[in-house]
């Protein structure tokens, strides 16, 4: 399933703040479950799936990521690395009580560089 949303923000390297820039962002999840709801075999709806997605990827929409909460009072780097694992953090226990597993979180930064963020593994990919 996938988002979008698009957002400003600057990165701080050796000490040098960057510019303000922006991306239109790509967010694509894939989960995981080993059972089907019994009455309408399903995992898990998409409504609900999509729901929680578009709820979370909202509060980041037009915003500079900068000001918001999980990188300000976390002083976490904006890079789309941390952006990757935030965002799957955030979808991850908004899944819970739902019969499935977040697997992985992949966001695009630009048509042709996405950061892939997977707890299982605990590894960032970069493609």
């Amino acid at each position: 399933m996938d988002a979008f949303f698009n957002a400003r923000h600057y990165v701080t390297m050796n000490g040098v703040r960057g510019a303000v820039h922006a991306h239109s962002y790509r967010v694509r999840v894939r989960c995981q479950s080993y059972a089907l709801d019994p009455d309408d075999h399903v995992v898990v709806g998409y409504a609900a799936l999509r729901d929680r997605l578009a709820m979370i990827v909202k509060a980041y929409n037009n915003q500079c990521l900068n000001d918001l909460p999980p990188f300000r009072l976390k002083k976490l780097q904006t890079t789309t690395e941390n952006l990757t694992a935030v965002i799957f953090q955030q979808l991850e226990r908004s899944l819970e009580g739902l019969a499935v597993k977040l697997i992985e979180v992949a966001i695009w930064e630009s048509p042709t560089n996405s950061i892939t963020y997977s707890k299982s593994t605990r590894y960032v990919r970069r493609a």
